[in-house]
């Protein structure tokens, strides 16, 4: 049963089980006896006060009285408006605070002031209503906070948003349970079984905000939910709604907005209004460098909810709508929008130039993590770049945001943005330009890495055609280099592909470029080793030395993490590939060691391929040593990883060695149904057949019994990915010595110690939003490490990821 005097609501509430929980807690703590909800408007903290007035007053926990401080216009009023609540009648002469302070002596009540942003020069009387009154709790509503010694702050998010279009349920996520609900008042007939998507869209466009959500749902019954999603996404006017019983203040998201901004000093809505051309958060250093944004101004606009901040990430984030309405108001004056924009551009640029050096030395991830926090305004910053003539500043750039990419497994995302960079400047043009041809030369390397080889010649081909004649040669250089290891991946033409490699390394010499020196220098050695399988051995492998101990010197001297841990891995094959000729215990130790010192970097870097291949020379070096079951657990453990990011180039040698150890267990059947697998495998990404594994001495399509017959159609018929997740699960049964291929998780995923606190809450069913409340940090902050946990977990959907983490002990 309601009080009297608490507003009822025509609609059912919904969610927020784990905040009222929370807050609950914190009413029921001696300690706590003025408590703000803050947030912005529309994000439901008056729903959320008077839900927890409602069941406070059903568990006759205590009295509760509710003030709405909306329709008061001055400080001086809020006294009246307290008495009006409690039903107090003023009497007599006496002042009317005194006589408010004497009735509230000795009540023990839970007093609800909704809406007190616009009254904070009356905040003190709150604290002396505190003072006077020992048994009072009250609870605030605010988008600003009070700033009074005795506030406890609950910052109010929005409602939880499935993390991914997969998850097609309305259960456990309140923003999709507030959205069918209202648009199924709107029009009975909604169903969102053919629209979960962009149901889903609709909310994340929103973050949850339960006024953005009712107002887009509101248009239901003209619009398909693409259609509002799509609306949504290019301003705000769609969220929009005519109802006449919706509190007129409610009635369009520009009017919530509109009160809030107006409450803002004229600095805090200029230094806002620039900060609204950031995407996916920023640091206090971007703040202040693109938005002249003091440290007051910005703890002000977070006090006063437009701005969020993460002290675990020390970034700031802004609400995606709240975000909207700033570049609406940035826009009003086009001269000094255009000045944001700009300082945006240049800021983002001298971050990618920087990050360079620190990515090819001794600071890769610190620089990788720099850049991955800032993707979204990279992007950004290119888009204003095109659109602006300012494209060539992107030269440097480009570098330093294609290594990102290739090295930290996002080949396809870094693909598709250079792909979209050079439609962009095609439709502006700019085809021939230097830009252009660096674009390409990039989108080429990142094709090479996602073994689409002829798409990868075709575009570094067009790119060498024009930065010869317009006489770019870094970036000639990158593309001879790249083009003789795409050569070297499709044939056995190891002449060609050392011509290619070596005039890569004449250029880079003359451009004293060390990092591209060694580079080049690598690729030599690795060619001369792969050619010592068919042509003279002895004569190959002491060509490869030198090339690779002057690539080793060269990264060492740069203190290069990843340069060292690339060639580790050359050189451990090099040292193997010796032992394994002349039968020479000291190269496999030799061997050995690099490959374990590779694989610890790589470990430490987080790159997955490394790892991958690490694994792979490990295990080699396993079954040399007469170890068949350690052999078969760097196997499992390199395959777990090529499975988890689809590194379908790297399974071919790993799987070379299954088949060496099914041979050896005599397993034949297996043996010829993973050499048909590898077969095939290799014929679909165009590879070279090799001339050292199992696949070049055993003849899959000779006079073979029945059952090899059946194991090599099996393996060349079936899907690539099952077949290889099956080889996986049998290796995982336990070895001759009875010890499982446990993988260890890790220093393989390298999850840091917030991500796996953040796994475990999405583990217990929180949302993004929730987990940002529980643990005080923004909820962008939350989406990044989400997005990275699920990157080094290999997965795609937080089902998959609860999965996953339980299959390696994470939780």
């Amino acid at each position: 049963m309601v009080a009297p005097d608490i507003p009822t609501q025509a609609t059912p509430f919904v969610g927020r089980d784990e905040e009222l929980a929370r807050i609950s807690a914190l009413l029921a703590d001696p300690a706590c006896r003025l408590l703000t909800l803050l947030g912005p408007g529309g994000i439901g903290k008056t729903r959320l006060a008077l839900e927890v007035a409602r069941r406070e007053t059903e568990r006759n926990a205590r009295e509760v009285r509710f003030a709405s401080l909306k329709p008061i216009g001055s400080p001086d009023h809020i006294v009246l408006a307290i008495a009006e609540a409690i039903g107090f009648p003023f009497a007599g002469a006496e002042d009317a605070k005194q006589q408010l302070f004497n009735h509230l002596e000795n009540k023990r009540a839970l007093l609800i002031l909704d809406n007190f942003e616009h009254l904070l020069d009356g905040a003190a009387l709150v604290s002396e209503i505190l003072s006077r009154s020992p048994h009072l709790v009250i609870l605030v509503t605010s988008r600003e906070r009070l700033n009074l010694l005795e506030e406890w702050v609950f910052e109010v998010g929005g409602l939880q948003v499935p993390a991914d279009d997969t998850q097609m349920s309305i259960n456990g996520y309140s923003a999709v349970q507030l959205f069918v609900q209202s648009a199924t008042r709107v029009r009975p007939t909604f169903s969102p079984q053919d629209e979960w998507a962009s149901v889903i869209e609709i909310c994340r466009l929103v973050e949850g905000m339960p006024l953005g959500i009712e107002l887009a749902a509101s248009w239901v019954r003209t619009l398909s939910c693409r259609e509002i999603a799509d609306e949504i996404g290019r301003g705000l006017d769609i969220l929009t709604t005519s109802a006449r019983n919706m509190p007129p203040q409610h009635r369009n998201m520009r009017a919530v907005l509109n009160y809030s901004w107006d409450l803002l000093s004229d600095d805090e809505r200029a230094v806002f209004s620039r900060l609204s051309v950031f995407r996916g958060g920023f640091t206090r250093d971007a703040a202040q460098n693109v938005a002249d944004a003091s440290l007051l101004t910005l703890e002000a606009l977070i006090d006063k909810s437009w701005l969020r901040h993460d002290p675990g990430s020390q970034r700031y984030d802004i609400h995606e709508l709240l975000r909207q309405y700033g570049e609406e108001r940035l826009n009003e004056d086009p001269e000094a929008a255009h000045k944001a924009y700009d300082r945006h551009c240049t800021y983002y640029v001298r971050l990618l130039e920087q990050s360079w050096l620190r990515l090819i030395g001794s600071e890769y991830k610190a620089a990788y993590n720099a850049i991955e926090a800032e993707v979204e305004n990279i992007r950004a910053s290119w888009n204003w770049a095109v659109r602006n003539n300012r494209e060539d500043d992107f030269h440097c750039a480009f570098k330093s945001l294609w290594l990102f990419y290739d090295s930290g497994n996002r080949f396809q995302e870094g693909e598709q943005t250079f792909a979209d960079a050079a439609s962009e400047l095609r439709a502006a043009g700019k085809d021939n330009s230097v830009i252009y041809g660096r674009v390409l030369a990039y989108q080429g390397a990142l094709l090479y890495s996602l073994d689409r080889i002829s798409e990868s010649k075709a575009r570094l081909e067009e790119s060498l055609e024009i930065v010869q004649r317009l006489e770019d040669p870094d970036v000639m250089a990158f593309d001879l280099l790249e083009y003789g290891m795409a050569i070297l991946f499709e044939s056995d033409n190891y002449d060609l592909a050392r011509s290619y490699v070596e005039q890569s390394l004449a250029i880079y010499r003359d451009l004293e470029d060390q990092w591209g020196i060694a580079y080049s220098l690598q690729w030599l050695s690795i060619i001369y080793v792969y050619a010592a399988d068919i042509q003279d051995f002895e004569h190959n492998m002491q060509q490869a030395s030198p090339y690779a101990e002057e690539s080793l010197a060269i990264f060492q001297q740069m203190g290069s993490q990843w340069g060292i841990a690339s060639l580790g891995n050359h050189l451990g094959i090099h040292a193997l590939s010796l032992s394994e000729h002349f039968n020479s215990p000291a190269e496999l130790e030799r061997g050995k060691r690099f490959a374990e010192e590779s694989l610890r970097i790589y470990q430490e870097t987080g790159i997955q391929w490394g790892m991958a291949l690490s694994y792979w020379i490990l295990s080699w070096a396993a079954e040399l040593s007469g170890d068949p079951d350690e052999a078969r657990r760097f196997v499992y453990e390199g395959l777990s990883i090529v499975l988890k990011y689809r590194l379908w180039r790297h399974a071919y040698y790993l799987l070379s060695e299954v088949a060496e150890i099914y041979l050896r267990q005599g397993e034949t059947e297996r043996t010829y149904g993973v050499l048909a697998m590898m077969e095939q495998q290799r014929r679909k990404l165009g590879q070279a057949k090799d001339n050292w594994s199992l696949a070049t001495k055993i003849d899959l399509d000779g006079d073979l019994p029945p059952n090899l017959r059946a194991a090599v159609v099996r393996g060349r018929t079936r899907d690539f990915e099952t077949a290889l997740r099956e080889v996986v699960q049998h290796l995982s049964v336990p070895f001759s010595n009875g010890k499982p291929p446990v993988p260890h998780p890790e220093p393989l995923d390298a999850l840091s110690e917030r991500e796996l606190e953040i796994l475990r809450l999405v583990a217990e069913g929180m949302s993004n939003q929730q987990i940002a409340d529980h643990m005080v940090i923004a909820l962008g902050t939350v989406k990044t490490h989400v997005h990275n946990i699920y990157g080094k977990l290999g997965v795609e959907s937080r089902t998959q990821a609860i999965a996953r983490a339980r299959e390696l002990n994470l939780i």
